[in-house]
């Protein structure tokens, strides 16, 4: 029975050393921020649609044993006349976005930096 709990203790201590040694990529220090600028005109109309958003990291995740970051996104969407359309056409009001919910998912291979 001592013998049983010996090998528990050992392998927690295992377990704890490797998390406790672990490295964070600098790539992912001080909380990267992406942004990301867009244009275009919508199709049902001459409007044109400019989109400025980020994406940001919000925490770790396990998928298969591997750790990955959390990506999400929020941004800012706004809409003019575009210069094939009537000058008076309505188009949509602008406004502004978070996602509650993960966008993509992101990890380092190897730790390096290159």
């Amino acid at each position: 029975m001592k013998k049983h709990y010996v090998s528990i203790l050992i392998v927690a201590l295992l377990f704890t050393a490797s998390v406790s040694f672990s490295q964070v990529n600098s790539y992912f220090l001080n909380n990267p921020v992406w942004t990301i600028s867009s244009g275009c005109q919508i199709q049902t109309s001459s409007c044109i649609e400019n989109k400025k958003y980020n994406y940001y990291i919000t925490g770790d995740t396990i998928i298969n044993s591997l750790v990955y970051k959390i990506i999400r996104e929020k941004g800012q969407v706004w809409y003019y006349p575009g210069p094939f359309g009537p000058s008076q056409e309505y188009c949509p009001p602008s406004y502004q976005y978070t996602f509650s919910y993960n966008v993509h998912y992101l990890r380092s291979s190897g730790k390096k930096d290159v």
